[in-house]
């Protein structure tokens, strides 16, 4: 997987294909990401405690971030303003991430 925690991406499929975003978390088990501001979904819990642990937990609607698919979503290069395709370069033992049309580190 080529994404990485704080990368700006582009959604290609879906509900929210056009509209960017920052990747919040990154799921390389089930080769998904989490975005920050997408894929939201609502959820409701009841109110929960008094018993003998007096523990309260407040009910209401909770938003909660869902994954979206790895293979959905594409990195933004800024230099041509639009997706990238991720290559790779080595200088002097550091890899690091290029985008293919431009060229431009990513």
């Amino acid at each position: 997987m080529k994404l990485k925690k704080g990368d700006h991406v582009i959604v290609l499929q879906g509900k929210h294909r056009g509209e960017r975003a920052d990747v919040l978390t990154v799921l390389p088990g089930r080769n998904a990401v989490i975005l920050d501001s997408l894929n939201i979904a609502k959820r409701h819990s009841r109110a929960t405690g008094g018993g003998p642990s007096r523990r309260v937990m407040q009910g209401g609607i909770i938003d909660k971030f869902m994954p979206i698919d790895a293979s959905d979503v594409a990195l933004w290069c800024a230099k041509h303003d639009g997706p990238a395709r991720a290559g790779y370069e080595v200088e002097g033992g550091t890899k690091t991430r290029v985008c293919r049309q431009c060229g431009e580190k990513l």
